[in-house]
């Protein structure tokens, strides 16, 4: 992953394609775990460093997702981040498959979506179901949950409701919280 975090700040394209059929030769050949794949997948993405490379990301984490169930998890952020790699369904699908293989972060990033119809239509009761699910795990979640009472998108707002779980959610580090 370091490697590529380098040749992505040199701009060096040929180099990172090189990388890249070196990480998928290594991993069929049971040479790296598949975490480290996810790792250079993540890398080929990160917004620290020129030239993302999504395909390339993508390639490797559909490579790894038989070993490695994780890999829907980061599949599915790799296409929030780059919606051309997919559309709404494509995602949900792979949302569905994260949360199948036990991702609570899944429920996370699909409630947030459904939420602010970013990608799928704006959803608060089936939003409000998946951050239920995250909100004991995730401060993330349960901040969410807060902004739902406190916006009234199931309806009236509930600030009675939300005090509590906006609370919670700054007191566990959900910083965002901190300015509800």
């Amino acid at each position: 992953a370091e490697l590529v975090a380098v040749q992505r700040s040199q701009k060096k394209l040929l180099a990172i394609e090189q990388t890249v059929a070196a990480t998928k030769t290594a991993f069929t050949l049971n040479q790296i775990d598949a975490l480290s794949v996810d790792r250079v997948a993540r890398a080929l993405v990160s917004p620290e460093y020129p030239i993302p490379q999504p395909q390339m990301a993508k390639s490797l984490l559909e490579l790894i997702i038989p070993a490695y169930p994780d890999a829907w998890l980061s599949l599915a952020r790799l296409q929030v981040q780059f919606s051309f790699l997919g559309d709404a369904d494509s995602l949900q699908k792979i949302l569905d498959k994260a949360i199948a293989n036990g991702s609570i972060d899944a429920h996370l990033i699909y409630g947030d979506l459904l939420m602010t119809g970013k990608v799928f239509p704006m959803n608060p009761s089936e939003a409000y179901r998946h951050l239920s699910v995250a909100a004991p795990y995730l401060p993330k979640a349960e901040y969410l949950l807060g902004s739902i009472y406190k916006e009234g998108l199931l309806g009236e707002a509930e600030p009675g409701k939300a005090f509590p779980l906006l609370l919670s959610a700054a007191r566990r580090g959900a910083s965002q919280a901190d300015l509800a």
